[in-house]
């Protein structure tokens, strides 16, 4: 289900966008929030992007692309709708925290909530049917882009940066665990 595209390459002639986004699927007009959501998802890619330069985004794992993109449209889309809305209690998409490769396919499986389990205080696996150990909280979306997005291209990357930065009383144990729980479906 792609509702959203963003283009890594600079277009010389301006002509084609570098982002698009459908409201539109399967016959039927979406949610505003859905469109939102896949809004900024897509302008964190952009964004990521400009922060590493294109030959550096390139050479990044999809896995990294679409979890820190899953991440910043779960948070600002939360924030808007929330605090600019009133609408209390609103999470977008469930901040992903139920997400499982077996369940998300082939392609689902990029989009993984790790970076959203560095910022959240939500330890899945104390829930029945969950099998992430998250005891990592506190980071916040301007530390993970500024300390941790720019070195982290792939799971041992991003295992080492967080190592290198550890932020809020996280222990290497911590991160160790947590990226533990990705490493075994072949990140």
């Amino acid at each position: 289900e792609s509702l959203g595209l963003h283009c890594s390459f600079w277009n010389v002639f301006g002509a084609i966008a570098d982002i698009r986004v459908w409201g539109f699927h399967d016959g039927g007009l979406l949610p505003t929030d859905k469109i939102y959501g896949t809004v900024i998802h897509e302008l964190a890619h952009q964004s990521h992007q400009r922060y590493m330069s294109t030959i550096q985004f390139w050479q990044v794992s999809s896995f990294i692309k679409e979890s820190w993109a899953r991440c910043v449209q779960c948070i600002l889309t939360a924030h808007h709708y929330r605090n600019d809305l009133g609408k209390t209690g609103y999470v977008h998409l469930k901040n992903v925290q139920d997400w499982s490769p077996q369940i998300e396919g082939e392609k689902g499986y990029q989009y993984t909530p790790i970076f959203i389990d560095l910022i959240d205080d939500r330890n899945q696996n104390e829930e029945s049917s969950y099998w992430c150990k998250d005891n990592v909280s506190g980071y916040t979306l301007k530390e993970i882009q500024n300390r941790i997005l720019g070195t982290s291209y792939g799971m041992h990357s991003l295992r080492q940066t967080l190592k290198a930065n550890l932020l809020h009383g996280t222990t290497e144990a911590q991160i160790d665990e947590l990226v533990d729980n990705y490493e075994g479906f072949g990140f």
